[in-house]
């Protein structure tokens, strides 16, 4: 903890934000960047058609006010904090946007809503400045969640995600490294969001990246304007690692190698619809099914996972009380069930009529999640799933490496791929041309000389 804000990690954020330039960024960060604001892109146009975005949507077009940046995918402008607001909401939705695994957060849904709607407004923003300004907000999150140790109680996405827009809308207004500083700031004193939206499955649990990312705008908003903020954002006496992570951190993680050496490219993509911590079962799942496990065989079926899997998703599916949908999204053995029975997770197996079919609710009820004592209890992997059948015999499937992450990073096919499907989900249907022309763009973004158009040709007129 210090009372000196030459040292704290906001001062060297708020450096490392200021000088971030194109030219610098490694080749690889320019790659993961666009590929993850294509993922992001994709999961928002599928997240158009989740629970309760539609009434956000409403509620912001009724709040009313400049017509500045664009709502994906429903179309129509508002005041930019407004469109980052239901923008990340849309891409956290379905629970399919990225995670930097090491910190438990989702990193690209505040940060590429926020970085969008400010290029939108601004006019005029060079494809290489958005990809700037969203490498510098991704890596202050990554690295602020590379610092946590605690079990998730606030949720760190929207206590953090904050930080991101404001970093990255900060890039983009070209802010001095004292006004960062206090847009830091100003984001930290709006941080918000905890963990029992998970467990009574509500659905503003969605929103709360929307709350953070549209936190970070107006941040950035008032710094600009000459507002000040608390400088020692993140070690003074009541620093966000002080109150919400009780002051257990690694400080190291926050800030060695800034600059030189980026955690953005450690960020995994989803290749299921559903909680992180769900997909090393899942893919175990998918295994067993490969290896010839009959569902209609099965007695009982036990995952083997960290504590902290078991936290977030480990619940009972005979416990589950909430919204059917959100505690599906959530749920490891309602997962489980569907890769063992379909072969297949995707967004149609969370639609309600899905999720309340009593073949999948059976077996789901009939899997256990226990911890398993010899690995690291905040890990995601290993996790073993072992099916027991009717006849006594017992089929055992591991997952040491997710899909998705960077040890099994799906290909740049795979993302194109994945936006693809995920269009077919959106409210407003998306002509097949323009969705070639994100694509292309998105691809070859350090070429596009004004970013702006990209989300009105995601959108309805």
């Amino acid at each position: 903890m210090t009372q000196d804000a030459s040292t704290d990690p906001a001062k060297a954020y708020a450096d490392f934000v200021a000088r971030s330039r194109f030219v610098a960024l490694p080749a690889e960060v320019v790659n993961t960047v666009k590929l993850f604001i294509l993922d992001t892109l994709g999961v928002a146009l599928a997240g158009s058609t989740a629970p309760a975005c539609g009434e956000l949507v409403e509620q912001v077009r009724e709040w009313g006010g400049a017509p500045e940046s664009t709502l994906l995918n429903f179309g129509g402008k508002v005041p930019v904090p407004s469109a980052a607001l239901v923008n990340a909401t849309l891409a956290e939705a379905r629970d399919f946007d990225d995670t930097y695994d090491p910190g438990i957060v989702h990193v690209m849904a505040p940060t590429v809503s926020s970085a969008l709607a400010m290029a939108e407004r601004l006019k005029g923003v060079s494809g290489k400045a958005l990809i700037t300004a969203i490498a510098a907000g991704a890596e202050i999150m990554c690295r602020i969640g590379a610092g946590c140790r605690s079990p998730l109680t606030w949720t760190r996405t929207a206590t953090t995600g904050g930080f991101a827009a404001a970093a990255a809308c900060g890039r983009l207004l070209e802010y001095e490294p004292e006004r960062i500083n206090h847009a830091l700031g100003i984001a930290y004193i709006q941080a918000a969001g905890n963990s029992q939206t998970v467990e009574d499955g509500a659905l503003v649990k969605r929103m709360q990246v929307g709350f953070a990312a549209r936190a970070g705008v107006v941040a950035a908003q008032l710094a600009g304007r000459g507002v000040t903020g608390p400088l020692r954002v993140f070690e003074g006496r009541h620093g966000y690692f002080t109150l919400y992570e009780r002051g257990d951190y690694n400080r190291s993680a926050l800030t060695e190698g800034l600059g030189e050496r980026y955690e953005v490219g450690r960020l995994s993509v989803k290749p299921y619809p559903c909680a992180r911590d769900s997909h090393a079962a899942i893919d175990a799942a998918r295994t067993l099914r490969d290896m010839g496990v009959p569902p209609a065989e099965i007695a009982q079926v036990t995952v083997r996972a960290s504590r902290a899997m078991i936290n977030i998703g480990g619940k009972p599916w005979a416990e589950a009380r909430g919204n059917p949908v959100v505690e599906a999204i959530l749920s490891m053995p309602y997962a489980v069930a569907v890769m063992l029975l379909r072969g297949d997770l995707f967004i149609a197996d969370f639609d309600r009529d899905a999720v309340l079919d009593p073949v999948v609710g059976d077996l789901a009820r009939r899997i256990v999640v226990v911890e398993d004592p010899d690995i690291d209890p905040s890990a995601l992997v290993p996790v073993t799933v072992e099916a027991r059948l009717l006849n006594g015999e017992v089929r055992t499937a591991r997952c040491d490496r997710m899909r998705g992450s960077p040890e099994a990073m799906l290909s740049r096919d795979e993302f194109i791929a994945k936006i693809r499907r995920c269009a077919e989900y959106s409210a407003h249907a998306v002509r097949a041309e323009r969705l070639d022309s994100v694509i292309e763009q998105v691809l070859n973004l350090e070429a596009v000389s004004d970013v702006s158009q990209l989300p009105a040709l995601l959108s309805a007129a």
